[in-house]
């Protein structure tokens, strides 16, 4: 039984904190380990310490539920009781979710839940859904916010022209003699210029990182077409260098373009 006791603090303890870590992140509030840490012991604890007592069905939920807001309530300081309801509303959503996916990947392997190895090692897989449940949203949201900043670009150099997508960078503050500079994907350049490099002019222009300053190959864009509305802006010789890695984008534009509206 004191084996058994270990298993239920521990699993409830881990998925607790996992379930209101990920509630927190999700809702875009701080998360403070020690309000978590305590949070997740005292789910612990009423788990171990719930079933000891005779309850109706319904008497029985409602104490779950109540207690479930409880941990929702001290898992961090809520400036505002909108942003309590939100991280209530995924941590009980996460945890009707994940409750499904153990018991019906328990039901799938054909293993009995209250044996003591299944109970030792059930926040294995609610540790591991949760995990993806959080990445799969965060990216859905990335790429909503991210479709805003999307837009529809035409590069041509000489005869050839290329269409790729543009993403504005509003962290994009590259400039080269005071002119706006672009970033372009390594794929992209190699379309826009095939092999025919002869007549291209090249500069070195500074880039500023994190790691530094450096150097990168300059090039410059005879005409660049954005469709930042159904009507596109049209730029000509536009400062243009070679992104050293792949990019998610084929253009990385720079915000002064859309204030500057056609050149």
């Amino acid at each position: 039984m004191i084996v058994y006791v270990e298993y239920v603090l521990f699993d409830n303890f881990v998925i607790d904190c996992c379930l209101l870590r990920s509630s927190l992140v999700l809702s875009g509030i701080k998360v403070n380990k020690l309000r978590i840490v305590a949070c997740g012991l005292l789910g612990g604890a009423f788990a171990l310490v719930f079933p000891t007592f005779e309850f109706g069905d319904i008497l029985s939920f409602l104490a779950k539920v109540l207690f479930g807001c409880f941990l929702s309530y001290l898992s961090a300081k809520h400036r505002t009781f909108s942003g309590y309801l939100k991280v209530t509303a995924i941590f009980f959503l996460f945890t009707f979710f994940t409750g499904g996916a153990v018991t019906g990947l328990y039901g799938l392997l054909s293993v009995r839940y209250f044996s003591e190895l299944p109970v030792a090692l059930a926040f294995i897989p609610a540790y591991v859904f949760i995990k993806l449940a959080v990445f799969f949203i965060k990216s859905a949201i990335m790429r909503k916010k991210d479709e805003k900043l999307c837009f529809k670009v035409e590069l041509f150099c000489g005869e050839k022209k290329v269409e790729t997508v543009g993403f504005m960078d509003t962290g994009n503050g590259l400039s080269y003699d005071g002119e706006p500079v672009i970033v372009v994907d390594k794929k992209i350049f190699k379309k826009l210029f095939t092999l025919d490099l002869g007549g291209l002019d090249f500069k070195k222009i500074a880039v500023s990182t994190v790691s530094g300053e450096s150097e990168s190959l300059g090039f410059t864009v005879e005409r660049a077409v954005i469709y930042f509305e159904p009507e596109p802006n049209i730029y000509t010789n536009v400062n243009a260098i070679v992104s050293k890695t792949a990019l998610r984008y084929g253009v990385i534009l720079h915000p002064e373009l859309k204030e500057k509206g056609d050149v």
